[in-house]
């Protein structure tokens, strides 16, 4: 009887540490996913600060994309598409890229996962530039850093041009 009470005292024990063990584990997980998935104060300002310098014409604030913004993330991804095809026009008479290519309609959720993987595959095609589309299908702050690839070659080149 007394052996009987041991083992079901050690089935107990153990199996409380092991679940404690894997909460801990996914705790740490997920802790460590939110770590690496949040942007800091100052690369969210830095974006807007570089998309006002490269003109873009809407209002930007800084509180713009702390709740998911499918629409400005649209307008602003579709502005620097027609901003990398406004700088390569003059060059030859043809554009590299147009955002025309990209799907228009974006009522449903299919139309905006097609306008995320169009946009994606005409970057990575013709401009040689890979877009995380889950980060940018989000439109909170993680489309930042995937926006900011595009602002950042556009802005590299604006101050080139101004050094030249």
């Amino acid at each position: 009887m007394v052996l009987l009470f041991i083992r079901v005292y050690i089935y107990k024990l153990v199996t409380l540490c092991c679940i404690n063990y894997f909460r801990k584990k996914n705790c740490a997980h997920q802790e460590k996913e939110k770590k690496t998935l949040s942007m800091s104060y100052s690369e969210v300002r830095n974006f807007t600060e570089t998309i006002r310098s490269l003109g873009y014409p809407g209002q930007l604030n800084l509180s713009t994309f702390f709740r998911p913004n499918f629409t400005v993330m649209t307008d602003i991804l579709r502005w620097l598409i027609d901003s990398f095809s406004n700088s390569n026009s003059g060059i030859s008479g043809k554009r590299l890229i147009d955002s025309s290519e990209l799907p228009i309609e974006l009522d449903t959720e299919t139309d905006r996962v097609m306008f995320v993987k169009a946009a994606a595959q005409l970057l990575a095609s013709r401009l040689n530039i890979k877009i995380h589309t889950k980060r940018l299908y989000q439109a909170d702050v993680m489309c930042i850093s995937e926006l900011s690839k595009l602002s950042s070659v556009l802005y590299k080149a604006m101050h080139s041009l101004k050094n030249r």
